[in-house]
């Protein structure tokens, strides 16, 4: 869908797909932070790609996963009757739902919230086979 506009984006900027300036591309499947086109490595902006380390990701995926655990133990216990309609709760699934939502939304462009391997590998499969290879692993 998006091909044409990407490998014209990609002459106009003399960009090779794998090589590090081909995440100005690649940003295109998913939410970054810091926006490689707003970092001084690959842009104009005042960001930096070190501005997330390693430890701060690895709290923001431990922290989102807790959360995510947290309310899903919470609403589906079985001595939790907020939910409760006529001895059914249907609206657990939309909770669960709009938590995920705003967890993404959240911290999806610090670390791209890998929490679900489908979602997280899925995507980086597709960049793999778009093109940019290993880059996207």
């Amino acid at each position: 869908l998006y091909d044409g506009t990407l490998r014209a984006f990609e002459r106009a900027q003399g960009i090779v797909r794998g090589e590090a300036k081909s995440i100005l591309t690649a940003c295109a499947f998913g939410e970054y932070f810091p926006n490689p086109g707003l970092s001084a490595e690959f842009g104009s902006g005042p960001y930096r790609q070190d501005d997330v380390s390693v430890a701060q990701a690895l709290m923001t995926e431990a922290w989102g996963t807790a959360v995510l655990c947290f309310v899903i133990f919470s609403i589906t216990h079985s001595k939790n009757r907020v939910l409760e309609v006529q001895g059914s709760r249907p609206s657990v699934p939309v909770a669960i739902g709009a938590t995920i939502v705003v967890l993404l939304a959240l911290y999806a462009p610090i670390t791209q919230a890998g929490w679900n391997p489908a979602r997280d590998f899925g995507p980086r499969l597709v960049a793999a086979g778009a093109g940019w290879g290993s880059v996207a692993i």
